[in-house]
């Protein structure tokens, strides 16, 4: 999953092929598909983001690879295959 490359990621083939690795084929699936697990973390309400984290100095801003990915991840195309997902608080507490 962990890969550079898309070639050479796990599921690549579909979501058959990470339902199978060995790793994971005991998962409970249809338990995941019908939000019957918990989340090990759910993220306190209000705005997803965590204060402590922040990096007051940006040291790579200037850098091309960053702002290649900034204009990336602006675009309508990219952002669209984000669609569909959310963080839903009421089946957090399941």
């Amino acid at each position: 999953m962990i890969q550079r490359k898309p070639c050479y990621r796990l599921g690549i083939n579909g979501p058959a092929e990470v339902k199978n690795h060995p790793w994971l084929k005991n998962y409970p699936w249809s338990d995941l598909e019908n939000k019957r697990i918990k989340s090990p973390f759910i993220p306190p309400k209000g705005e997803n983001f965590d204060q402590k984290n922040i990096n007051e100095e940006w040291k790579d801003i200037d850098d091309p690879q960053y702002k290649e990915t900034l204009g990336l991840l602006r675009r309508q195309s990219v952002q669209e295959l984000f669609n569909g997902y959310y963080f839903d608080f009421n089946l957090a507490a399941l």
